[in-house]
């Protein structure tokens, strides 16, 4: 039986209430944070300096306690908007990122903005919890300017190695996630299509092993780092994630 966002906060479900900011800076996760952070960053000043001067408006879509909001205030001239529909992250982003307007709403309904409202939209490891995705990008796109960019990030947990580890080396994480989509890419590139968009670039992310414990013990340095964006480089198909830079078609 589902719950409402509300009461998985009233039970204390961890992926409705663990602190981010913290979990964004653990060494086991940082580097590929900041790597994600750098590409975002690049796409959205790339598009920001081809359209001209002037205000970016930037939406980030399940922008959960607000740990993209942050480093977004870096980009110039940027209006940051948050929506997310769990209350307590909107409560903690709101706190933390002041001069955003954050929102609580359900991202597969009406949004409340004007249509093509947006410059930029960032979907960062949010449409693997959302079982109607379709709707999801639906919904995005209608509140995206004609020329704006989607940046979209998601696992790669179709693959084999994330099968692997789900049902055989750790199957306590199948049990308590709460995605509901496994993508791979060819998967997630037929949604893209399906929905409107077009790629326009794509990062390709570390490879992961299928143990938590070794892919934290690699992440967490230098030349972990290092090994697992070769290994990445030569098993493209087990990468950790992508993250997309889109187009409307």
């Amino acid at each position: 039986m589902s719950h409402t966002p509300r009461e998985e906060i009233a039970r204390k479900n961890p992926w409705y209430t663990d602190e981010q900011f913290a979990c964004a800076r653990h060494p086991t996760q940082s580097k590929v944070i900041t790597r994600r952070q750098n590409f975002i960053i690049t796409q959205i000043r790339e598009y920001s300096h081809a359209r001209g001067r002037g205000t970016i408006r930037i939406l980030d879509a399940g922008c959960g306690d607000g740990v993209n909001l942050h480093f977004l205030s870096r980009v110039e001239g940027a209006e940051l908007w948050g929506v997310d529909y769990n209350p307590l992250r909107v409560e903690r982003a709101q706190l933390a990122i002041r001069h955003a307007t954050i929102l609580v709403a359900d991202m597969t309904r009406s949004l409340p903005f004007s249509r093509e409202y947006f410059d930029v939209i960032l979907l960062s490891q949010v449409i693997e919890h959302v079982s109607d995705d379709v709707q999801l990008l639906q919904s995005l796109s209608s509140v995206l300017k004609p020329s704006g960019i989607m940046i979209l990030g998601t696992p790669n947990e179709g693959c084999m190695i994330a099968r692997l580890r789900n049902h055989l080396f750790e199957p306590q994480i199948a049990r308590t996630t709460d995605h509901v989509n496994f993508y791979t890419e060819k998967r997630i590139l037929r949604l893209i299509e399906c929905c409107g968009f077009r790629v326009r670039s794509v990062m390709y992310e570390n490879f992961f092993f299928p143990i938590s414990r070794a892919n934290a013990y690699f992440a967490s340095r230098e030349w972990g780092i290092r090994l697992m964006e070769l290994l990445g480089r030569m098993f493209r198909s087990q990468v950790g994630g992508y993250y997309y830079t889109l187009t409307k078609q």
